[in-house]
C-alpha cells in the first residue's frame, strides 16, 4: 500500500462516532467539525448527561485560527444528532446459512 492510499484510508475511513446538525458548517461538501470524544451517564428514573467534544479534521488543513472561529451562538437552539456505531458479537460459522452467527447486535444508536 502506497503513502497516498494509506492517507486516503486514514482520513476517509468510517468513524464509530458521527454528528449531524444544521449548525455545523461544511467545507468542500463535508462537515467542518467531527466528533472526537463522547462521554456521559444515564440511568433508570434519573437525568442523563452527555459531553461531546468536536474538532476540525486534520485533513482540511485550516489556516491558523480559521478552524477555531465558528459562531458558537449559531449552535444554540439547533438540534445535533450523534450516531454511535455498535459492534456486533458472534463470528462467521462455516455452513450456517446467510452468516447467521456473525455481527449479532450490530447497529447504530442515536442521541439527539
Amino acid at each position: 500500500m502506497g503513502l497516498q492510499e494509506m492517507q486516503m484510508t486514514l482520513f476517509h475511513a468510517p468513524r464509530a462516532l458521527t454528528v449531524r446538525s444544521a449548525a455545523i458548517p461544511e467545507v468542500a461538501g463535508a462537515p467542518a467539525l467531527v466528533p472526537l470524544k463522547l462521554q456521559g451517564r444515564e440511568g433508570v428514573n434519573s437525568l442523563f448527561e452527555y459531553r461531546l467534544i468536536l474538532q476540525t479534521p486534520d485533513a482540511y488543513n485550516f489556516k491558523a485560527g480559521e478552524g477555531a472561529n465558528f459562531d458558537l451562538g449559531a449552535f444554540i437552539g439547533l438540534e445535533l444528532t450523534c450516531g454511535i456505531e455498535l459492534e456486533g458479537h458472534g463470528s462467521f460459522v462455516p455452513g450456517m446459512p446467510g452468516g447467521v452467527g456473525a455481527n449479532q447486535g450490530a447497529g447504530e444508536r442515536e442521541i439527539s
